[in-house]
């Protein structure tokens, strides 16, 4: 596993105004909390039964960049969600604690 800073690039096409906006003051807040070193989860509802359909497209370094196999990228994400998505709960939340120490493990 190479060790560096990677670039995750998300756009999001299709917004309506207030769309928009509150997906700006979300990103404000968790750059916010960034700065000044605190680790609230910061949520946003993804309103999939109204009219939130946004088109998300996603660009990222190559699976190989990061020395992981699709299989092993796959099996990282899932340990992202620390929420319980089965159960519908008003907020899924995700760190990414748990996905650092299963890389730690699978690189010994």
């Amino acid at each position: 596993m190479k060790k560096k800073n990677y670039d995750l690039a998300v756009s999001f096409r299709g917004l309506t105004n207030a769309q928009l906006i509150s997906l700006v003051a979300f990103f404000e807040e968790w750059r916010r909390c960034c700065s000044i070193g605190t680790s609230p989860f910061v949520g946003y509802k993804v309103d999939g039964d109204g009219n939130f359909h946004p088109k998300i497209e996603m660009q990222h370094c190559e699976l190989d960049d990061l020395g992981l196999t699709q299989e092993q990228f796959d099996e990282l994400k899932s340990f992202a969600c620390v929420g319980d998505r089965d159960n519908r709960r008003p907020c899924i939340p995700f760190d990414f604690d748990p996905v650092a120490w299963k890389l730690r493990d699978l690189l010994k």
